[in-house]
């Protein structure tokens, strides 16, 4: 506890009318019902971010509209509790616990106990994720293990708790640092002057604008990723609110202050105070005020709507956060008024999402990722975020009537004890029946929990085909001789006639397929033959009367880790093929990849990339690509399969270049595996072996095509 003696010496010569809030036009932000409709809309656009991405591309501001609010009410707080003369930081922690814990403590173990049950790519990882959840360090913990929030094609099923170790790291250490700043800025003040707040609202806001520079820097040198779940690069929404509150909190503590100056004064009469303290209180709002204000939230409300759905998902943390943060302080600005878009925010289907905001966003993202997996791939693919989000409202209410609600009234021990009569035994006994079970469920499916998702398994046999063929180059970089066993010669794989050695390669490493999505094709393997011409020949390939219209020693393929997880099907469908495939690769290597292996000798007549998965193409790419292999070579481009905003876009670049360029094919890989879903891994992008079949045999009918 910390304690102001000389604030507290000045309670009792002030008259009640002047620690009484003074009746103005204005909403007490004590209490504002508008801001809960606030909480609405960002957890709304938080949850339709992860349900439609493509719907919603900048949705996750919803967190920094969180983060504002958060430090604006959190501050505001202490400094009213200061002006009563003390802030206790161990009340105000026993605030924190009782209002994250109950809630946060019924998810784990309820989605424990569901993963228990589903396994899946779901559960990989689980005891880690379980302890930075409960310890509040998520998202450190997803940092330091490499995970992208913005690619991850198997996202862990706790990443939504990064958020909620920001907030409480932020909880655990601002009490003490504003109090700190507030000193340092007026040491000699025995009470809160306005001038001192005001300067500490300024020192906030220099903060918050360090940090706001440093995510930008860190985005930039480190990875969006590690920008947008750092609490030292993500921290300037909370500092800003916290700045907000100072400032606005200025003028309450010089009228405070003049009251309190003119109590020591003996001479000043009880009446004389009130009317000093009634002059000093905020006036009456004015239509000219209304209207501000009314302008003011409604432009932080419509500009926070259009931000979410304009902005790219690639500015979404350097651009569209900023953006939040300044249009989520005029809300608070405006919602201090009353005006018809206050109303609107207050209304009751509006107040009830907002108290349930909590819940709604611990929930929403473990069952998405739960259901995603457990959901059928035959069935549409709006079905698993539509159930998920009907499920997640109903846990909410579930979580905020008999958990939350009762807790915040009661605390931990009113609510366990209750009062001395038989029916309070029997609920603490009903408690402990739901609640052992569920503990005992978490701590099996953490036991039992795998170490890798299935896509992972599969990039890693991928990597061993494409390895134990010998004809894999990884990652473009230095390469590595491997091949067949002394005296046991693959018959997967042909000799070398001419040029670079084409089965050259460094190991393809087993990737993390966290950042990838699909490319491919269609089953029924192909006649194969082991004849062909010399290694980079310009030749094209045999004629499709003489054999099939592909075979694997005229092929060089380039790709990302959907063609990595295909690779053992590509090696059977072409047996020779060179694969130079890597995890989390852009479009955007393409030429440089190409151009690498031109230089090295190692292209050969026919060449296939599959990329797409992980972006955009930039305007010219494919046709670097082409200059890069020369005229001459065929060019096989695989289409997209990705549930991303650029899926279209990539594969109408592909058709409108393989239109206007004789030499370059198609390989419907979107077309092939969109009609066999479960095709497809648990994550929806990476292929199984029968997907890896469809993926090889896209590119074998691109082949057909072109020979005729």
């Amino acid at each position: 506890m910390i304690s102001d003696p000389a604030l507290s010496s000045t309670r009792s010569p002030v008259p009640s009318a002047a620690r009484r809030p003074a009746p103005t036009g204005e909403r007490s932000d004590a209490r504002m019902p508008a801001l809960d409709g606030l909480r609405a809309i960002a957890v709304g656009l938080v949850v339709a971010y992860h349900a439609a991405p493509g719907a919603v591309p900048s949705g996750l501001i919803g967190v920094d509209v969180f983060f504002v609010l958060s430090g604006y009410l959190i501050t505001r707080g202490l400094m009213r509790e200061r002006e009563r003369g003390s802030v206790h930081l161990g009340r105000f922690w026993r605030r924190r616990a009782r209002r994250i814990l109950p809630a946060l403590a019924l998810m784990l173990m309820t989605v424990g106990a569901m993963l228990l049950v589903t396994g899946g790519d779901a559960a990989v990882d689980l005891p880690r994720q379980l302890l930075g959840g409960l310890l509040f360090v998520s998202n450190w913990s997803q940092i330091s293990g490499g995970e992208d929030y913005f690619l991850g094609s198997s996202p862990p099923v706790l990443q939504n708790l990064w958020s909620l170790a920001v907030e409480e790291q932020f909880y655990l250490l601002w009490p003490v640092a504003v109090l700190v700043v507030l000193w340092a800025v007026s040491p000699r003040a025995r009470s809160l002057q306005g001038r001192a707040v005001r300067r500490a609202g300024t020192v906030t806001i220099v903060l918050a604008l360090a940090s706001l520079l440093w995510g930008e820097i860190a985005a930039a040198t480190q990875g969006t990723s590690r920008a947008y779940m750092g609490t030292d690069t993500h921290g300037f929404g909370l500092l800003a609110g916290a700045a907000l509150a100072l400032w606005l909190h200025a003028p309450a503590s010089e009228a405070i202050e003049s009251v309190r100056s003119a109590a020591r004064d003996p001479r000043t009469s009880a009446r004389h105070l009130e009317a000093r303290h009634l002059r000093g209180a905020p006036a009456a709002a004015s239509p000219l005020r209304t209207t501000v204000l009314s302008g003011l939230l409604t432009v932080g409300i419509v500009g926070i709507l259009i931000t979410a759905l304009r902005i790219p998902e690639a500015s979404a943390f350097t651009a569209a956060s900023p953006l939040a943060v300044a249009l989520t302080m005029l809300v608070l600005l405006g919602a201090r008024g009353r005006s018809p878009v206050a109303s609107l925010l207050a209304s009751r289907p509006m107040v009830a999402v907002g108290t349930r905001s909590y819940a709604l966003y611990l929930w929403h993202w473990p069952l998405l990722v739960i259901l995603r997996d457990a959901v059928p791939g035959s069935l549409p693919a709006w079905c698993a975020p539509a159930l998920a989000i009907l499920l997640s409202l109903l846990a909410a209410n579930l979580s905020w009537r008999f958990v939350e609600s009762p807790i915040l009234r009661l605390g931990f021990q009113g609510w366990w004890a209750g009062t001395h009569s038989p029916a309070p035994r029997r609920r603490r006994l009903r408690v402990a029946v739901v609640a052992l079970p569920l503990v005992l469920a978490t701590v099996g499916a953490a036991i039992l929990s795998p170490q890798e998702t299935a896509a992972e398994r599969q990039i890693a046999a991928g990597s061993a085909a494409v390895q134990g063929g010998g004809a894999a180059d990884a990652q473009g970089g230095a390469t590595e001789e491997t091949g067949p066993a002394a005296g046991s010669p693959d018959p997967q794989v042909d000799e070398p006639t001419g040029g670079a050695d084409a089965q050259d390669g460094t190991p393809v490493p087993e990737g993390d397929p966290s950042a990838s999505r699909g490319d491919a094709a269609t089953d029924d393997p192909a006649n194969r033959s082991t004849d062909g011409p010399a290694n980079g020949s310009t030749e094209g390939p045999a004629d499709a009367a003489d054999g099939p219209a592909l075979r694997g020693e005229d092929m060089v393929a380039v790709g990302d880790s959907v063609m990595l997880a295909s690779a053992p099907a590509l090696v059977d469908e072409f047996p020779g093929i060179t694969i130079d495939a890597e995890v989390s690769r852009l479009p955007q290597q393409g030429p440089v990849l190409l151009r690498e292996l031109a230089e090295r000798g190692r292209l050969r007549p026919v060449v296939v990339v599959g990329l797409g998965t992980n972006g955009e193409y930039a305007p010219g790419t494919l046709q670097e690509m082409r200059e890069a292999i020369g005229p001459d070579r065929t060019l096989i481009l695989v289409n997209a399969y990705a549930d991303r905003p650029w899926e279209s876009a990539v594969n109408a670049e592909i058709a409108d270049f393989a239109e206007q360029d004789p030499r370059t094919e198609v390989a419907d890989w979107h077309g092939a595996i969109g009609g066999a879903p479960e095709g497809l891994g648990p994550d929806r992008i990476h292929p199984d072996p029968e997907g890896g079949a469809l993926y090889s045999r896209a590119i074998a009918l691109a082949g057909e095509r072109w020979a005729r």
